[in-house]
């Protein structure tokens, strides 16, 4: 009974650690958005606004069009290694 008591504390404390590794790189990144908002002479929310509703669908865009680029690519380049192997 004692090893179940164990294994359940440690447990406990790994958790507890992990969300206090959130909350720190959180803390991080919402005092770094503040201060860029300040440089930039925006609001918190302004910025919060620019980065997530408007920069950040126009990167998930540009990688989705990227990665299909590169699949036809790499489709291509598989087609044209197995046409030169079945010519030897």
């Amino acid at each position: 009974m004692r090893r179940a008591n164990v294994a359940i504390e440690v447990s406990c404390v790994i958790m507890s650690t992990y969300i206090q590794f959130i909350y720190d790189v959180f803390n991080v990144c919402e005092e770094g958005l503040y201060s860029m908002a300040a440089y930039l002479g925006m609001s918190y929310e302004e910025l919060n606004i620019l980065i997530f509703l408007v920069a950040e669908p126009i990167v998930f865009v540009v990688l989705l069009i990227r990665i299909k680029q590169l699949k036809r690519h790499l489709r291509s380049l598989t087609l044209i290694t197995n046409r030169d192997k079945a010519a030897y």
